[in-house]
């Protein structure tokens, strides 16, 4: 059953590295469409149109509270993706010990 375990781990992680990298390629292909979009919009009110309907899938929340002034900085970390900070995948460096009497 270790060695299920192992290679099955193996496989998840190569899976997050796949889903990552198609996640990053795609990202980078709508940019550069969208600024390519951008600046044909100058010319052409309708792109003008695609492109601010686009927009609102960069917008990000403002940094700044309401009344213009940036919030003072807590000092704090972000936290973690995962609760407990822990990796993704873990796996002990050996298998675990098999109790007295048990094959």
């Amino acid at each position: 059953m270790w060695k299920i375990r192992v290679d099955v781990a193996s496989l998840l992680e190569k899976i997050d590295d796949t889903i990552y990298g198609a996640s990053s390629d795609a990202m980078r292909a709508a940019d550069e469409i969208y600024n390519y979009l951008k600046s044909a919009s100058e010319k052409n009110a309708a792109v003008k149109a695609l492109v601010a309907e686009m927009r609102k899938r960069y917008e990000r929340p403002s940094k700044k509270s309401a009344d213009g002034k940036k919030p003072a900085d807590d000092g704090k970390k972000p936290e973690d993706k995962k609760p407990g900070g822990g990796d993704d995948i873990q796996l002990p460096s050996e298998p675990p010990k098999k109790p007295d009497g048990v094959a």
